[in-house]
């Protein structure tokens, strides 16, 4: 296999992004701890550039092996369901995060191993006239379509042999075996995702009925700068070290979405309401901080819950949250197996108080399946209750004539 980095500047820019990891190749493809070959959580695996995860993954390549002797000693103790498959080999891995350079449209299924030959007629028109730079998959039956991202690629789908990466909700395994005849340059791919939208049946976007709509969870309606000065201003509780770990871990969610200043800024806040505690907590804040290195069952709408709490009251924004059409972005990822996703939708629907705002999740979440518009419900079921709000209008009406 010759490989054939791509070329421009979407590459050069995604090649610098730390999003880049080593996939272990065996049954499955798993992401894996640099250093050991251990498998290993996606998130945490994808923090280097692409040289330094080749180089990785080469170091890795020669120790199979003794990797998966290693393997076996852990498998010992593991129960059956629980246990690694060994590695045949390593590649390099990709996670398209929000904001990421790269996106990856990603077909299975598509191409015979031994001809080379395309068998999915409804791919065909892609490699005649390819738009951007195209790659092999692992298995040789797959290709991979790389392209630049579009403000609106959200989310990970993938659906009828095709889907588009754009999210943390999966890593995908680059191979470099590029697809002689198309473009080394990665460039943008707008039939591509045509034909991905067309064969995962995606739901249209609701924008006109939603945008007066507002945010559905906490962390959606208070921008993360605020989280200092909400620190500074509440209260000084009697906390149990329970509840201060709750908070840390909360705090440090919401600091990861925010730029590196106000992070640095969130963090010291913390810090100082720390010292401030009743409580007998006995131990040192900036331990704590650094010990945490990912939190999954806590998000940052955890905290804007637990300032409540302690007394603080949002105030009315100027500028308008952001629309209830951001819920699309987390059904999207709950529906290929995102947890936080699905959790951040558990929360919305359980602590709303407004049953539009449910039915409008609900709706959207059915969409997926029957490739029916939600607009187009909607607006049946709006002629329907006018219907029958007429209806019921006449009879009372005829009622009282009588």
């Amino acid at each position: 296999m010759k490989r054939v980095l791509p070329e421009g500047p979407v590459w050069e820019r995604a090649r610098a992004e730390k999003n880049w990891s080593v996939a272990g190749i065996g049954e499955t493809k798993v992401p894996v701890n640099a250093r050991a070959g251990i498998p290993m959580d996606r998130e945490a695996a994808s923090f280097m550039t692409f040289e330094a995860a080749a180089k990785a993954a080469n170091a890795l390549k020669k120790r199979v092996g003794e990797i998966n002797a290693h393997i076996d000693q852990i498998n010992a103790s593991r129960s059956p369901e629980k246990q690694f498959n060994q590695h045949m080999t390593f590649e390099v891995a990709y996670l398209p995060r929000d904001g990421s350079s790269l996106v990856v449209g990603d077909f299975d299924k598509v191409r015979d191993p031994d001809t080379g030959e395309i068998i999915a007629d409804w791919l065909q028109p892609l490699i005649d006239d390819p738009e951007t730079y195209t790659e092999i998959s692992v298995s040789g039956t797959g290709l991979h379509i790389l392209t630049a991202r579009h403000s609106d690629d959200h989310g990970t789908r993938e659906r009828n042999g095709a889907g588009l990466y754009a999210s943390n909700a999966r890593f995908i395994v680059l191979t470099f075996n590029h697809l002689e005849g198309t473009p080394t340059l990665i460039k943008g791919a707008l039939r591509a995702r045509q034909v991905i939208e067309q064969r995962t049946g995606k739901a249209a976007r609701i924008v006109n009925a939603t945008a007066k709509l507002g945010a559905a969870l906490p962390e959606d309606q208070h921008d993360a700068s605020l989280i200092p000065d909400i620190l500074r201003t509440l209260e000084n509780p009697n906390q149990d070290y329970d509840e201060w770990v709750r908070m840390a871990h909360a705090v440090w969610a919401a600091a990861q979405d925010a730029d590196p200043k106000t992070a640095f800024e969130i963090e010291q806040a913390f810090y100082d309401w720390s010292a401030k505690l009743n409580g007998e907590i006995n131990d040192d804040p900036t331990r704590l901080w650094n010990s945490i290195k990912g939190v999954r069952e806590i998000g940052p709408g955890s905290f804007y819950y637990k300032a409540r709490e302690l007394g603080w009251t949002p105030s009315a924004r100027r500028n308008p949250p952001p629309m209830r059409t951001t819920m699309h972005k987390w059904i999207d990822k709950a529906f290929d197996g995102d947890e936080e996703a699905l959790q951040r939708i558990a929360r919305f629907m359980l602590t709303s108080h407004n049953s539009e705002d449910v039915a409008f999740v609900m709706i959207t979440a059915m969409a997926h399946f029957t490739k029916i518009e939600p607009m187009k419900m909607l607006q049946y079921e709006i002629a329907r209750a006018d219907k029958i709000a007429a209806s019921d209008m006449e009879e009372v009406t005829n009622g009282r004539g009588e």
